[in-house]
């Protein structure tokens, strides 16, 4: 039933979010189809401009049992999305999200899970799409080991689907929320290793730092942990991430800040206008024994942040000692010119 898969993916795009079908290059006819599908026969006469085989698939859907699952389908999926919209996502404990923690957003799980029920058996060409979606609902209702399960169906049964990286995203969530360290540590890092960036992939992250401090790892912990700090200074897990890299530290489990990753994280702030929280790190920064080199580069950005601060006599001074103490004509030369008018 290839007409059902190319239905599911317009729903998804529908509801934004499977990102796997983001960029489906017919997802303009299919968001419209779909649409229409839902609307009832007195739209027919709309489909006409979308393409022969968009058509087809359509009206091969018809009076089938089939639209009415892609109907249970779509519904479910905007009943979960809209509860998993109403739990904040920032608590800074990825996968320990329970239906406790729905508030009034727990009856749209319940509805949402009462409509996927059995249907990977109504829709088998579609499956994978179907344990997604069934997975995410026992995720939300704190079903730990049942989510676990359907990921791992959705991985061991369709290694060809598009959402197989969300799975493994998810057998982490889920092995994590239960406790099972392990399985969740294997998880997440085949997880990373077939989408490496984007939000998901830095909450993975810092699961794997709770994990390696858990299991005893304190130096595999306190580099995650200092990614977040000093390379992702600004994102939403970062303050955890700190007072995590902290306590190791007055644990001795950790050790003190470089040069290098204090001046990544000045360069990471000034980069996102938060030139308060650049100041405060270059101060740190000053208080370490330099060599000449990280000495030189926290003079530049002291310079740069008395431009931002319009004390610019301020930096001509500090642009003129610059350029006496550059390490090659080509710097000396940047750092002069720096002092012209």
């Amino acid at each position: 039933m290839v007409s059902a898969r190319i239905a599911l993916a317009a729903a998804l795009l529908v509801t934004s979010v499977s990102p796997a079908w983001a960029n489906n290059p017919q997802r303009s006819a299919l968001r419209t189809a779909l649409i229409t599908s839902l609307t009832g026969p007195d739209a027919d006469s709309d489909l006409s401009y979308l393409g022969r085989d968009t058509e087809s698939w359509l009206e091969h859907l018809k009076g089938t049992t089939a639209l009415d699952d892609v109907r249970r389908f779509v519904a479910a999926n905007v009943l979960l999305t809209a509860a998993e919209q109403r739990t904040s996502a920032d608590s800074g404990e990825p996968g320990r999200v329970s239906a406790a923690g729905l508030g009034d957003g727990a009856p749209l799980v319940a509805a949402a899970c009462r409509l996927v029920k059995g249907l990977d058996a109504e829709l088998p060409e579609i499956a994978d799409m179907v344990f997604w979606l069934q997975a995410r609902c026992a995720h939300a209702q704190a079903n730990w080991r049942q989510a676990m399960l359907l990921w791992r169906r959705l991985i061991d049964e369709h290694p060809g689907s598009p959402d197989r990286a969300d799975a493994w995203f998810g057998l982490g969530d889920a092995a994590y929320a239960d406790f099972d360290l392990t399985t969740a540590h294997d998880a997440y890092y085949r997880a990373l290793r077939r989408r490496s960036r984007g939000d998901r992939a830095l909450r993975a992250r810092f699961a794997l730092g709770d994990i390696a401090e858990r299991l005893g790892d304190y130096s595999g912990a306190a580099k995650i942990w200092s990614m977040f700090v000093y390379s992702r200074p600004r994102h939403l897990l970062s303050q955890a991430a700190s007072g995590r890299l902290d306590a190791l530290r007055r644990q001795g489990k950790a050790k003190a800040a470089t040069p290098g990753q204090l001046l990544t994280q000045v360069d990471k702030l000034m980069a996102q206008h938060d030139f308060v929280g650049a100041k405060k790190s270059l101060s740190d920064l000053s208080r370490l024994q330099l060599d000449p080199g990280y000495s030189h580069e926290a003079s530049q950005r002291h310079a740069a942040l008395l431009v931002r601060d319009k004390d610019y006599g301020g930096a001509l001074a500090a642009y003129a000692e610059l350029a006496k103490t550059a390490r090659t004509e080509g710097m000396r030369w940047k750092m002069e010119r720096a002092t012209r008018p």
